[in-house]
Formats: C-alpha cells, sequence, structure tokens
C-alpha cells in the first residue's frame, strides 16, 4: 500500500505536439534518474515546459515567455501537451492542454473536457508542485534559488517535503499572530482613549448639577414664550377677521353698480351704431361731391385747353409766314456749303489719290501684314517648342541633380545614424574633422560611416557579424594617435568612444582558404569580403578580426545542403539563415547552431558608385542638349525682332490709308446731306394765302369742340348743387344723435366713476387682509415651532396648556416675568453651551462604558488567540525541528562527501511568536580556511551556488513524499570535480526503490561518469533530419539491438 502512493503520479509518458521547437515528441522517462541531455537550442528546456505548462502550471514559473499562446510553434495554429501520471491498481491519469497561439486553453482528464480547477485538484491530490523551487527548477529559475529569503525557502521546503499539517499549522500561526499584533493595537489605542474619555467625564460630572438647575429656568422661559406666540396669533386672527367683514361689504356695493351700469351700456351701444350709418352716409356724400367738384374742374381745364390751342395756331400761323419769307436766304447758304464741299474732296483726291487706288494700296499692304504674320506665327511656334523642350531638360536636370544629391547625400545619412547610435561618436567624429593635424597618420572615422556594402541586400549580414562596438569604433594606424586620441576625447571631452588599432602596412592574406569555386556546388556565390568596399586599414581589421575572407555566402540551396559544407568553415549564409559550427570541449563533437539573419540597418545606408556614374554622365549629356537649344531660341528671337519691327512700319502704313479714305467718305456724307437739304427746302415751298385759310379751318374745329364742353359744364354743375343739399341734411341728423350719446356717454361714465371708487374700496381692503392674512399664517407658524409643531387642537397639546395656565393671561404680564427669568438666569451663570455640556456628559458616560466592555472582549480575544497560538506552535515546532534536523544531517553529509561543510537551521526573529520572521538559513564552505556563510548571491560564487543547490534538493529526496523532482542545468558553472561527484550522488539518492522520479537536462555529460540500471538517459535532437516520433520508436530500436546481441552471442 505505501509502495503504490510512492508510485502515484509519476510521470509514464510526455507527448507534444506543435510545441515550440517540436513538431511532434514522444518521452518515455524511467522510473528514476532521467538524463536529458543535448546541445543547446534542441528543446531540452521545451519537455521541462511541457511538464509545467501540461500540469496547470503558469508561464510565469518557467520564467521565460510570459504568455501561454507564445509556447505554439511558429507558424501553427494550435500546439498541444499530454502526459500521462501513473496510478497503481487503476487506470492511469491522461492530462491533456491544446493551447491556441492567441492564447486559449481547452483543458481535458482521461479524454474528458474538465476545467483548470479539476485538473490543480488532480495534481494537489498527487502532491505535485510545479511552482515550488524545491521540487521544480526550471532552467531560467536556477539562479532564483540562492534569492529565496530564508522564509520562502522554508515556507517551499514544508510544501515540498514537509507533512502538509506542518505549511496548515504555519499559515494559521502567521495569522493569528497578525490578528494578534492587530488587536494589541487596538486595546492600546482603546485603552489611551478610555483614559481620556473617564478625565472628561469626571471634569463633566462638577459642572453638570449647576446646569439643571438653570435648565429648569429655561424650561420655563420657553413656555413664557410660547403662551405668548399663541397670544399674538390670537390677536392676529381677530384683526384678520375684522378686515375680511369690511371687504365683504365693499364687494357687494360694487355687485349693484355693475348692475345699474348694464342698461346704460346697452343704450350707449344702440345710439353709437345710428351715429355710425349717418356718418357712414354723409362721409359717402362728401365723396360724391369731391368727385364732381373734380369732374367739374376737368371741365374747366378742358375748356381752358381749347383757348390754349386757339391761341397756338395763331402764332403758329404767323411762324409759317416768317418761315416762307426766310426760306430763300437758306437754299442759298445750303448750295454755297455744297460748292465747299465738292472744292475740300478736290484737293484730297489730287493730293493722295482716288479711293479707290487707296484700298488697292491698303489691300496691297493687309497682304504683306499676313505675310509677316504667317513668318512671326512660324517662329513663334519655332521658340515656343523649344522653350518647352528647354523647360523639360531643365526639370530632367533637376530630378538627377535631386538623385545625385540623394545619392551622395549617404555620409550625411550615415552620421545621422551614428549620432543616433551612439551621441558621443558623433560628437567624437565632428571634433575630429576640425583636429586632423593633431596625429602623425590617419585615424579613420567610425567604420558605420567608412563602410560601403555593394549592395543593401547584403548588409545585414555584415550587421550581423560585426559589433556595435566596432561599428562605431575609430581604426587608428599607429598606436601613438589612438592613445593621443583616447587622450583627447575621453580625458578632455569626456566622451564615452571606442578605437581598435590596425596597421596598413602589415601583409594580410586577403584570399579565402577554399575557393568559391570549390564550394560553389552547395549554394555559395560570394565571400563576404567581395562585398564590402573600404578603406584598405579597416579592410584589414575586418579580416583579422572577423576572418570575412572565409565566410561565404550563398542561396536557399545552402539551407538543404547545410550539413555537407567542410567542416573548416565554422561559419556561413544562406539568404535568410546563419550557420555558426562549434567544437564540444568535453566530446570533440561538432554542433551547427541555425538562426535567422535580421539586420539592424546600421550599414544598409549605402553608395551607389554604378548610379552615381549614370547620373553624372546622364547629367552631362541634359547639359549639352540645353544649351544647343538656347542658342537656336537666341536665333529664331533675333529673327522675331527684326520681323515685328517691319510688322509695326506696315501697320502705320496701313492706317495713313485707312485714315485718307475715311475722310474722303466723310466729305461725300456731307455734300449729299447738304444736296438732300436743298431738294427739301425747295419742295416745302407754300403761298401765305394758303398758309391762312388752313389756320382758319383749325381754329373752328377747336370752337365747335369747347361748345359741346360747355354742355356738359351745366349739367354736371346741377347734380353737384343737389348733392351738396343731401350732404347737409344728414350733418343735421349727425349732430343730433352726437349730442344724445354725449349725455348717455357721460351719464355712464359717471356710474363707471362710482364703479370704480368701489373697486378701489375693495382692492384697498383686498390689500390691507393680505398683510393680515401672511402676519397672521406667520404668528401660527412662529407658534408652531415654539411648540414643536403642536396646535391647541392637538391632543398632545394638553401638556402645554397645562403649563400655561400657570402662567399670566395677557402679554405684558409675560413680558414682566420673562425679565425676571431671564435675570435668574444670568445670575445662575452665561454657561451658553450648558444644554452641549449635558450631551455631551451623557454620550461621555455612555463611550466610557462601551470602551469598557470592548476593552474586555478585545483581552478575552487575545487571551483565547495567544493559547490556541502555544498550542498550535507546540505541535509545529518539534516536527519542524525534526525535519530541519534530518535535512541538516542528509544535506551536511552530503557536502562532507565532497570535502566541504555545510549546515541547515532555524531561524527566527527577538520575538519567538513573531511566526512571519521564522526560516530557514542555509551556511556553507567550500575551503577549510574558510568560515560558514549564509548562501547568498554575494557571498558565493556561481558554481558554489550550483552546488549548493543541487545538495539541497537531493537532501530532501529521502524525505520527499512528491512523485518527481526536475533540475535544469543545475551542473551549469561547477567544475569537473564537483560535477561528477554531484552526478554519482544523484545517481545513488534516486536509484533507491522508494525514491522520486528525477528529471536532470544537461547540455554537456563528463566522460566516464558512473550509470546504474535505474538512469535512464535521453538524447535531444532536432533539425530537419531527424525521424519523426512516429517513425521511430528508442524502445523498439533497443528491444530490437538487445535481441540481435543474443543471436549473435548463441
Amino acid at each position: 500500500m505505501a509502495n503504490s502512493n510512492v508510485e502515484r503520479g509519476i510521470i509514464v509518458k510526455i507527448c507534444v505536439e506543435n510545441f515550440v521547437t517540436y513538431d511532434h515528441a514522444i518521452i518515455k522517462p524511467g522510473r528514476n534518474l532521467n538524463v536529458i541531455i543535448g546541445p543547446n537550442g534542441t528543446g531540452k528546456s521545451t519537455i521541462v515546459c511541457a511538464i509545467v505548462l501540461g500540469l496547470g502550471g503558469k508561464p510565469k514559473v518557467i520564467g521565460r515567455a510570459l504568455h501561454v499562446g507564445e509556447y505554439v510553434k511558429s507558424g501553427r495554429q494550435k500546439g498541444k501537451i499530454e502526459i500521462e501520471l501513473k496510478n497503481p491498481g487503476k487506470k492511469n491519469h491522461i492530462v491533456t492542454r491544446t493551447i491556441t497561439s492567441d492564447g486559449h486553453t481547452q483543458w481535458m482528464l482521461n479524454g474528458k473536457h474538465v476545467s483548470l480547477k479539476e485538473v490543480e485538484q488532480l495534481t494537489k491530490s498527487l502532491n505535485i508542485q510545479v511552482d515550488n523551487l524545491c521540487q521544480f527548477l526550471p532552467q531560467d529559475k536556477v539562479q532564483d534559488f540562492s534569492k529565496m529569503n530564508p522564509q520562502e525557502l522554508l515556507e517551499n521546503t514544508e510544501r515540498s517535503v514537509g507533512d502538509p499539517i506542518l505549511l496548515e499549522y504555519h499559515t494559521k500561526l502567521k495569522e493569528h499572530r497578525k490578528r494578534h499584533i492587530d488587536l494589541q493595537e487596538q486595546l492600546i489605542n482603546k485603552g489611551n482613549l478610555l483614559e481620556r474619555q473617564t478625565q472628561k467625564y469626571d471634569r463633566l460630572k462638577e459642572i453638570v448639577g449647576g446646569i439643571k438647575e438653570r435648565t429648569a429656568i429655561k424650561t420655563k422661559i420657553l413656555n413664557l414664550k410660547q403662551k405668548k406666540a399663541w397670544l399674538q396669533y390670537d390677536q392676529g386672527r381677530q384683526q384678520l377677521m375684522e378686515a375680511k367683514q369690511e371687504w365683504d361689504a365693499a364687494s357687494k356695493e360694487q355687485e349693484k353698480l355693475r348692475e345699474a351700469m348694464k342698461p346704460i351700456d346697452k343704450d350707449v351701444t344702440k345710439i353709437t351704431s345710428r351715429y355710425s350709418d349717418a356718418e357712414r352716409a354723409v362721409n359717402s356724400q362728401s365723396k360724391q361731391l369731391v368727385t364732381k367738384a373734380r369732374n367739374l374742374r376737368n371741365m374747366i381745364d378742358q375748356l381752358l385747353s381749347y383757348e390754349e390751342k386757339i391761341q397756338e395756331r395763331d402764332k403758329s400761323l404767323a411762324a409759317q409766314i416768317h418761315a416762307e419769307v426766310t426760306r430763300d436766304q437758306e437754299i442759298a447758304n445750303a448750295q454755297q456749303m455744297k460748292s465747299k464741299l465738292e472744292n475740300d474732296l478736290e484737293l484730297i483726291t489730287n493730293e493722295f489719290g482716288d479711293e479707290k487706288s487707296l484700298v488697292e494700296k491698303q489691300q496691297d499692304i493687309l497682304h504683306r501684314i499676313e505675310n509677316h504674320r504667317a513668318f512671326i506665327n512660324k517662329f513663334a511656334s519655332h521658340v515656343h517648342r523649344f522653350k518647352q523642350e528647354e523647360d523639360q531638360i531643365r526639370s530632367q536636370i533637376r530630378v538627377l541633380e535631386g538623385e545625385l544629391q540623394s545619392v551622395k547625400d549617404v555620409e550625411r545619412q550615415r552620421l545621422a545614424l551614428l549620432r543616433q547610435r551612439s551621441q558621443d561618436a558623433y560628437k567624437a567624429v565632428v571634433w575630429l574633422r576640425e583636429n586632423t593635424d593633431k596625429f602623425s597618420r590617419i585615424i579613420h572615422e567610425p567604420m558605420l560611416i567608412k563602410i560601403n556594402v555593394k549592395s543593401a541586400k547584403y548588409s545585414k549580414y555584415f550587421e550581423n557579424i560585426i559589433s556595435n562596438r566596432d561599428l562605431c569604433a575609430f581604426v587608428c594606424e599607429n598606436k601613438q594617435d589612438m592613445n593621443l586620441l583616447m587622450q583627447f576625447l575621453r580625458d578632455q571631452e569626456k566622451l564615452q568612444i571606442n578605437c581598435v588599432h590596425s596597421d596598413p602596412d602589415k601583409i594580410i592574406n586577403m584570399n579565402p582558404n577554399i575557393p568559391i569555386e570549390n564550394i560553389a556546388q552547395y549554394g555559395f556565390e560570394y565571400y563576404l569580403s567581395s562585398l564590402v568596399d573600404a578603406p584598405q586599414t579597416i579592410l584589414n581589421y575586418l579580416v583579422m578580426n572577423y576572418r570575412i575572407h572565409n565566410i561565404p555566402v550563398g542561396n536557399d540551396s545552402v539551407e538543404n545542403n547545410a550539413q555537407n559544407v567542410p567542416w573548416a568553415i565554422n561559419c556561413f549564409y544562406s539568404r535568410n539563415k546563419s550557420y555558426f559550427v562549434s567544437q564540444s570541449k568535453y566530446t570533440r563533437e561538432k554542433s551547427t547552431k541555425m538562426s535567422t539573419v535580421a539586420g539592424n540597418g546600421s550599414l544598409s545606408v549605402i553608395l551607389d558608385t554604378d548610379k552615381l556614374n549614370d547620373i553624372q554622365q546622364r547629367l552631362r549629356l541634359l547639359v549639352d542638349r540645353k544649351t544647343a537649344v538656347a542658342q537656336k531660341v537666341v536665333a529664331i528671337e533675333k529673327k522675331l525682332e527684326d520681323a515685328e519691327k517691319e510688322m509695326v512700319e506696315l501697320r502705320a502704313e496701313r492706317g495713313q490709308c485707312q485714315h485718307h479714305i475715311e475722310q474722303m467718305k466723310t466729305v461725300r456724307s456731307r455734300i449729299a446731306m447738304t444736296t438732300q437739304r436743298i431738294d427739301l427746302l425747295q419742295a416745302q415751298r407754300t403761298s401765305i394765302e394758303e398758309i391762312k385759310e388752313t389756320c382758319k379751318r383749325e381754329i373752328q374745329a377747336v370752337v365747335k369742340a369747347q361748345v359741346k364742353v360747355y354742355k356738359k359744364y351745366n349739367e354736371a354743375l346741377e347734380e353737384y348743387i343737389e348733392t351738396s343739399k343731401n350732404g347737409a341734411h344728414s350733418k343735421l341728423e349727425m349732430k343730433l344723435l352726437q349730442r344724445t350719446l354725449v349725455a348717455k356717454t357721460n351719464e355712464y361714465r359717471e356710474m363707471k366713476e362710482r364703479c370704480a371708487a368701489a373697486e378701489r374700496t375693495v382692492r384697498k381692503c383686498e390689500m390691507e387682509l393680505q398683510p393680515l392674512r401672511t402676519e397672521a399664517s406667520r404668528l401660527r407658524e412662529a407658534a408652531k415651532v415654539m411648540t414643536n409643531g403642536l396646535e391647541p387642537q392637538n391632543k398632545d397639546f394638553a401638556k402645554l396648556n397645562k403649563a400655561f395656565s400657570k402662567l399670566p393671561n395677557n402679554i405684558e404680564d409675560i413680558n414682566d416675568e420673562l425679565k425676571v427669568s431671564q435675570a435668574k438666569v444670568f445670575c445662575l451663570g452665561n454657561n451658553a453651551d450648558g444644554d452641549n455640556v449635558l450631551q455631551e456628559f451623557e454620550k461621555v458616560k455612555v463611550d466610557v462604558e462601551e470602551l469598557k466592555q470592548y476593552i474586555e472582549a478585545k483581552t478575552a480575544e487575545v487571551h483565547n488567540i495567544n493559547q490556541e497560538m502555544e498550542n498550535i506552535r507546540k505541535k509545529w515546532i518539534p516536527p519542524l525541528q525534526q525535519l530541519v534536523e534530518d535535512i541538516d544531517k542528509n544535506f551536511s553529509s552530503y557536502l562532507a562527501s565532497l570535502n566541504c561543510a555545510g549546515e541547515v537551521s532555524i531561524t527566527h526573529g527577538e520575538n519567538i511568536m513573531d511566526f512571519e520572521e521564522y526560516g530557514l538559513k542555509i551556511r556553507v564552505k567550500f575551503r577549510d580556511t574558510d568560515e560558514l556563510q549564509e548562501l547568498t548571491r554575494t557571498h558565493q560564487s556561481g558554481g558554489e551556488r550550483a552546488v549548493t543547490t543541487a545538495i539541497y534538493m537531493i537532501a530532501l529526496q529521502e524525505l520527499s513524499t512528491v512523485p518527481f523532482r526536475c533540475v535544469d542545468e543545475i551542473n551549469q558553472g561547477m567544475d569537473a570535480i564537483n560535477e561528477r561527484r554531484i552526478f554519482e550522488l544523484i545517481v545513488n539518492i534516486t536509484g533507491k526503490s522508494n525514491g522520486s522520479q528525477y528529471f536532470l537536462l544537461t547540455p554537456k555529460l563528463l566522460p566516464a561518469l558512473l550509470y546504474t540500471e535505474t538512469v535512464t538517459v535521453h538524447c535531444v535532437f532536432n533539425g530537419p533530419f531527424v525521424t519523426s516520433a512516429k517513425e521511430f520508436d528508442m524502445n523498439e530500436y533497443c528491444q530490437e539491438l538487445a535481441y540481435q546481441n543474443s543471436e549473435e552471442q548463441q
């Protein structure tokens, strides 16, 4: 039964898919010690990660990636971990965890979906603690073991090898101690508060006696004020009732007057209506009179216009007669003007030619102008075309100059990059450029500026191999110059810079050990030395220190032939990956480390010389073309200038011709107009008798029309007189109605004034009533306030009536009594805060009693906690001391076997009840001359801490009840002797039948180590040529080998 408990939880099998570096792998660990060995990067620690994450551990326990999704193999969507745990007598437990790349997890237990809590319950029942460094020590947490303080070490040890009740006791003791401290602090605070409150109670007790007498008198004063308030309310209410009666009488009088006004108002309305009708009739008749008067005036105006027409005809007759008398003179003057114009036309024709010849000359000039214009347009188009060509060439030159500047701007970009990487190095370059005369030989600026990779695609290889320190370092050809430069920059300028020395005169073989033609079959194309341009001094340094002449670079074929590359080449590159070949110091075996090449941009700024020469050649051709085009433009513009001058002369000549033609046309037009005037004057001749007869007929026609108008005027005048009579009658009727209306209106106004007087009386009563009502309400509310909301009709008011019966019944007597009572209060002392003192006294009294009860209860609770802590401590200390003694016995004996010494002891603070201070102290010494020193990061070396950690975990082995332990690369830093002793010790301890399963991960093992049947060695290989676990089973292979050996022996 005991043996089955030991076997519970032991790992039977681990299976991973798409996990970190593995596509698929199966690990079948042995029962006892499992040594997992393999080169760095092959996936040893991945097995540890699988155990932690597969059994519910958090990523922070491993100390690598923080998110579980990062453990899924790159490029895959999900990964899986499956761990089989032994369960004697029953079916083994199989825990499966599926992880997606975005961090989601799915748990399964024995094929059923479960939650993380159920998995944690299982691991807890099996005593698996993947977060306990005493049981599980991953590679990245080995150094954390020595960082644990004594308290953490004790707690982890209790959890790992102690009885679970020990940790439970320890936890309870810490909780009780914390509660005990809190209660003590509370008791001290409450005790101090009780002392202060007791003193205050005694002080107030003396003051309370006088205050009570004064309080009784103040109560009487309050009753006096209350009764006075209700008496004042009764007086106010009486005044309000009288005012209300006066308001009722005024309202009745107002209503009576309003009834008397109604018949008068009806009469006024009726008379007003009749008056309006009469007024409308008068207005209508007035409008008719105005219209008829306007017609009469129009007729008079028409008669007067006829008189004016007669007078105008008389004047016209006189004017026509005078015109006939002067017409002969006008004809003579017109003929004289015609002769003058004809003479002017003849003079113009004789001087400039006739109009036809001028038109012909003008047409000839226009033809010449058109020819010149076509000539000018032709050359102008040539100029425009050449200028466009010149602009295009100029634009192309600007573009090329920009490209040239961009290509030449490499140095500025590199300086900016250097300034970004190292501000001090940049300042040093600026200083050096100003002080080159201080040095005997050339000092090369940092390689980051001087190295020019022939193509940007190759820069990542140099960035990958050349250290950032060297890229920012100055290269000196003379050691004395280097020392002088360091003195100037570091000591004087206070700049942190690096310098290296390279002798340019030293003869260095730049040829590779293996010609590139001999390794081209593996996909190699160049050596790094052929891909870079730099000063010879810098090239010498790179060849000597980085052997760039022996580092080949190839295409993707290199990845497929990596294992076939000659071993003499220990560093090479494919298109995107780097390969470094190393040899083990122990086994002399070689291993290849592969990683992805990623540049950092340090050397990506390169000078393209081919592009620079091409741009300069193109620029020269464009400048020549531009010069030729400019010369053509100048020649054509000279011709255009001459043509423009001729065009101006032709336009001036054409203008003169046009002026003469227009002048001839103007003279001819004036001659024609004069001839027409003469003909018109001749045609308009008339006799004076005919003129007189025509005028007489026109005057007679006007007189006939005037007589007709006179008849219409007489008829309209009669209608106007009749309408005027009717209007006068209507006006008289309107005046009578107006007098009646005035009388009735006066009577109505008198009644209205009486009504208004009555209304004013009502408003006056209302105005007087409102303040009285408000005052009565205010007095009532004030009285209620004085009596705490009680009114005489309330039942509780009977107590006040009983007090009021003993007091005076009028306000004057009450005032006198108030003065007497207030005087008594004054004589008893002016303690204005008496009520507060009484309240405070009662409050302090209650507080003192509550504090006494609280302190009594908490004191009893402290006593109970002390008693319980003592009981638990008695149960906890003996087994804990026994456990530590057992650990110390194992620990010291194991260290003694290594010729070292050590001890493990319990430590605590000055107060043995401070259980938070309890811890485990590990003290060791590795030399006879040393004293025992506590294990810390500062007292011991890394190897000594590793030995101590291993011995302590081995010391826990025999005391352990955990299914397995795991230690990753604990032998790092150990010397060969201690590493061998530790290994043999682990083999002996784990070989016992009742021991825990053990996992020891290491990248190396010493030769000729001791192995037993209980040791299982797992060799981890990883890479593209490793056979899949699905196709190869190690157990079957070993069985087959064993069978073959037995067959051969037979």
